[in-house]
């Protein structure tokens, strides 16, 4: 009676939540990536060194040079590696010692975020090789430990004031 197309009751528009939003493409500036870069490569980044495949325990102690003036020297065996933080973002040249042998590379740390190197001897008899391999990805330091959380690692802080 009242609601018919010509009745007497004033007719209103419907509630907000019947109505749907327009479907409009998502716009993300490139800028604001950039500014987002800067401001986590003021934080420090994390280098984690695992001994692969993961999950195998080192067999002795290992030595670690960074950028040929900071010395970490991990002498128990039994743990899978090590995971250094307050690194600089940027590059930085890393020296490995395990099991009697040496390897060097050049990484690039990423602020906030920590860079895995994988770490293993390879070779038949007497002849053997150590090898690094990076990890194709670095991770949030908040998530490193979530994705191995099986993994027995030592954790070292680098300060800026360690003697060389």
């Amino acid at each position: 009676a009242l609601t018919r197309p010509r009745g007497v009751a004033v007719r209103r528009m419907g509630p907000a939540w019947e109505k749907r939003r327009p479907e409009v493409p998502v716009v993300v500036r490139e800028e604001d990536g950039m500014l987002e870069e800067e401001l986590f490569d003021g934080l420090g980044g994390s280098l984690a060194l695992v001994h692969s495949p993961l999950g195998k325990e080192m067999k002795g102690g290992l030595r670690l040079t960074v950028d040929g003036r900071y010395e970490l020297e991990l002498v128990q065996g039994g743990m899978d590696g090590v995971l250094l933080h307050n690194l600089t973002a940027g590059k930085h040249w890393i020296e490995l010692e395990y099991a009697g042998k040496n390897q060097r590379m050049e990484v690039e740390l990423r602020g906030g975020r920590v860079l895995t190197v994988g770490f293993k001897l390879r070779g038949l008899g007497f002849l053997t090789l150590l090898t690094l391999n990076p990890f194709a990805e670095q991770v949030w330091a908040s998530g490193w430990k979530e994705m191995f959380p099986d993994l027995v690692v030592e954790e070292a802080y680098f300060d800026g004031e360690l003697a060389p």
